[in-house]
């Protein structure tokens, strides 16, 4: 009697897999058809003709997936979109600003205009758009530390791949007392750049690893976990709030971070989360 149970219901299990199989089969334009319908845009994105439109196409879909996936968390006082009632000068505050991510690693790898592909960063991206920056700020973010440039995660270690690289407020070989009060006579507006990369084979680290150029010695930050902001990070962000009139926070970042310093930090005016460009 068990034995015939069981042939009984292994009969009935190849059948129904047979026509489960060729129910999809057979429906399988249909249902293509419907799921693409709801997870996708009516009209697609970019209409690439032949090879010669693969770069600019792909330029295209990048340029509306940012328009239209970008988020405005916070914007008081009408801080965004900028206006400028005289020079267009801007201060571009966070090391991040000279390593701006475009993606992440592994297959999700984008490359940058210096490694052959197409895309700019945001400091290129002001200038394209007649926007001047403080280069010598720029400049002693690279003095401080050489571009690390996007990375590779695969083979590499948590402490390197998602090491954060931020000089403190205080560190005077960074932030010297002139280079600070040259950049508040540049310009009253400050945008700070904080970003996060995340590639495969590697998790995000529950801890903050970081790293000290004097003496080189790297360190570990096991109150923070990896999507919250460093210690160097909110120092920077109070010094700007009160430093500065227009105070702008940009989330360069492939992962949602957490941004309850918007609520505990005063004077940040605006908060815009830009993802991977």
């Amino acid at each position: 009697m068990k034995v015939r149970n069981i042939i009984g219901i292994t009969v009935i299990a190849i059948l129904v897999a047979f026509f489960i199989a060729a129910d999809c089969i057979l429906l399988e334009p249909t249902m293509r058809t419907t799921v693409t319908g709801l997870l996708c845009s009516p009209e697609p994105l970019a209409v690439l003709e032949d090879d010669e439109d693969e770069e600019s196409g792909g330029q295209a879909v990048s340029r509306k997936i940012v328009e239209e996936g970008a988020v405005l968390v916070r914007n008081e006082n009408n801080t965004l979109p900028l206006s400028f009632s005289a020079d267009k000068k801007v201060n571009v505050f966070g090391r991040a600003s000279t390593d701006w991510l475009y993606g992440g690693s592994g297959s999700g790898r984008v490359v940058n205009e210096n490694d052959g592909g197409s895309n700019v960063d945001f400091l290129a991206a002001l200038k394209k758009y007649g926007i001047s920056y403080n280069e010598t700020l720029a400049s002693a973010y690279g003095r401080w530390l050489t571009p690390q440039g996007t990375g590779g995660s695969i083979g590499a270690k948590p402490w390197d791949y998602y090491k954060i690289t931020e000089p403190a407020i205080n560190d005077t070989a960074v932030y010297s007392d002139q280079l600070l009060s040259e950049a508040k006579a540049f310009s009253d507006t400050a945008i700070v750049v904080i970003s996060r990369r995340a590639g495969e084979t590697i998790d995000c680290p529950r801890v903050q690893y970081k790293h000290k150029v004097s003496p080189g010695m790297q360190q570990t930050d096991e109150s923070r976990h990896y999507l919250e902001i460093s210690e160097e990070e909110e120092g920077l962000l109070r010094y700007v709030g009160a430093n500065y009139k227009k105070a702008i926070v940009l989330i360069n970042s492939s992962n949602v971070m957490e941004l309850g310093f918007l609520e505990t930090i005063p004077g940040i005016d605006s908060c815009l989360v830009v993802g991977m460009t």
